[in-house]
């Protein structure tokens, strides 16, 4: 199924603009970011509702508010949000869905994209970290066990009466109200 996830070969062009992205770099992203999103719950999806699951669905907090210069992230993660709130009606009351919009969480996935984008903006990537920080209102990057524990909220017994919703996981970044 793994191969099914995700397109074969290469990993999609992540940043870049509506006019410098090709078909293939939006083709290839929704490949990635929504379809593998809608591969697993369908596979999934028979043995959850046999079994009264959930699924969390991991996304970013660019599903709230576009990220400078990533907007194929900035056009599907919304829609991974819309498949989990649509789906939350659909598969209830077997299965409840819900979502995680994350923020900056200290993964070597975070060091090498603050390094392109220091890179990018001629800056040194310890400043471009600091700055990131800097817009986080806890004052850090996340550690992966905190977003562990909130998936783990989400899947289990305690929210057992919450469907459709979209949680930030996100040290208080996005200052939106809803």
């Amino acid at each position: 199924m793994a191969s099914e996830l995700r397109p074969p070969g290469r990993w999609p062009r992540r940043d870049g603009s509506v006019a410098e992205l090709d078909d293939a770099a939006w083709a290839d992203a929704i490949n990635l970011v929504l379809m593998s999103a809608v591969r697993l719950t369908r596979a999934s999806l028979p043995a959850l509702r046999r079994g009264r699951g959930a699924i969390v669905n991991l996304t970013s907090i660019a599903a709230h508010q576009p990220v400078d210069n990533l907007v194929l992230s900035n056009a599907l993660r919304p829609a991974v949000v819309a498949m989990g709130k649509t789906l939350a009606k659909e598969a209830a009351p077997e299965v409840r869905v819900n979502s995680i919009l994350t923020g900056r969480f200290e993964t070597d996935r975070i060091v090498e994209e603050n390094r392109h984008q220091a890179t990018r903006l001629g800056v040194d990537p310890r400043e471009f970290t600091a700055r990131s920080i800097r817009n986080i209102p806890l004052g850090r990057h996340g550690r992966p066990d905190e977003l562990a524990a909130a998936v783990v909220f989400l899947a289990g017994d305690g929210s057992s009466f919450i469907t459709g919703t979209t949680l930030s996981v996100d040290g208080g970044e996005y200052g939106g109200l809803f």
